[in-house]
């Protein structure tokens, strides 16, 4: 399948030169290959007005299905729910609680919803979340009402 992909240009860049340092980003163009599409629904218990950690989800689709390299996307079209990239660590999710909080007191959660995003991109690279250490997919469940919360995985790549 993938011998059919043609390369299509190299584009090499020079972007600055720090102290003494060259920086070189390069982009290697694919035109021709068969593109996989892959979805799926999964469902996220929540006991309401919470922070959930979808990394394993997202691997185990990854794996499950052999991704290679391409986009992941994950949304939810819940209400009160959206899906961000953070660093999963107790003290910056406390200092997200707060700031959601103040966006979104008096009832106006669509706020916080609107500034969050309701859905988050992630590079699959080598069959790898390309996100670095810290980086995690997080559901925010901005509800307060416990439940089951639908998410969409939808993978384009190869």
């Amino acid at each position: 399948m993938y011998k059919t992909c043609i390369l299509n240009s190299i584009i090499l860049f020079i972007d600055s030169y720090e102290g003494g340092k060259r920086f070189i980003i390069y982009r290697l163009g694919i035109v021709g290959c068969a593109m996989r599409v892959v979805k799926e629904t999964i469902i996220v218990i929540s006991e309401g007005y919470m922070a959930i950690d979808l990394t394993g989800d997202v691997k185990d689709f990854i794996d499950r299905n052999k991704l290679k390299d391409g986009l992941l996307y994950l949304s939810s079209r819940e209400p009160g729910v959206v899906v961000t990239l953070i660093e999963y660590e107790p003290n910056l999710l406390r200092d997200l609680e707060k700031l959601l909080e103040l966006v979104s007191s008096y009832g106006r959660r669509y706020v916080a919803e609107a500034i969050l995003g309701k859905t988050a991109i992630l590079p699959v690279i080598n069959g790898d979340i390309y996100g670095g250490v810290f980086k995690h997919p997080v559901l925010i469940d901005l509800s307060k009402e416990p439940g089951s919360k639908e998410v969409l995985l939808l993978y384009e790549g190869l």
